[in-house]
């Protein structure tokens, strides 16, 4: 698997992933960078066990791409469900290898004593930790009345203060750019790097 420092951004294809919980704004994050079209999958929650009080489909798997100039940046949106973490966090994951980096998505609109969501947004910052590689985590919904603070959120989700935990608004163009700027901060110092992040900067 290709480690940060061997990053080949020379190759001019380059995958990062968005991930997070359901909800959190990995799909309003990717459009707003992204190219008008996302190619998209579909799963239909009332067909599965887990979701049997469901009664609509969301996205299983989304693929957006950005071209600018010899480079092609594609963004993966992690699916925010627990029956499609194969694809990321297994031994042998079918989509980790030759990530550039992590964009994590949690939403600051949910209330701080929903334990549960903290449990999984959790385990995916801590999976994703193992991981390696360059990643950041963004706390969108930072513009709704009464969202937590990036201390709360720091606090509730035991984010290190050597990690980047993001405001953000994902609907936004400029905050998600400004988001994604962040984390190609954290690759190595290359020309290359640099040039792509320049071009980054000016989407």
């Amino acid at each position: 698997m290709t480690r940060p420092n061997e990053i080949p951004l020379s190759n001019k294809s380059i995958r990062i992933v968005v991930a997070g919980c359901f909800s959190s704004g990995k799909t309003a994050f990717i459009r707003s960078i992204c190219e008008p079209e996302i190619r998209a999958s579909y799963y239909d929650e009332t067909k599965h066990a887990a979701f049997k009080n469901a009664n609509k489909s969301h996205p299983g798997l989304e693929i957006g791409k950005v071209v600018e100039d010899e480079w092609t940046l594609y963004f993966w949106g992690q699916p925010g469900a627990i029956l499609f973490d194969i694809l990321w966090f297994t031994e042998e994951p079918y989509v980790i290898e030759d990530v550039l980096g992590f964009v994590v998505m949690v939403s600051s609109r949910m209330p701080a004593h929903l334990q549960s969501y903290w449990n999984e947004a959790s385990s995916i910052i801590d999976q994703i930790s193992s991981k390696k590689l360059p990643y950041v985590v963004a706390a969108n919904y930072q513009d709704v009345p009464n969202a937590l603070s990036i201390e709360t959120l720091r606090s509730i989700l035991k984010i290190q203060p050597e990690i980047k935990l993001l405001p953000c608004i994902a609907i936004q163009k400029a905050s998600a750019v400004s988001v994604l700027s962040e984390l190609f901060d954290l690759l190595p110092d290359t020309p290359e790097r640099n040039l792509l992040l320049g071009k980054i900067k000016k989407f």
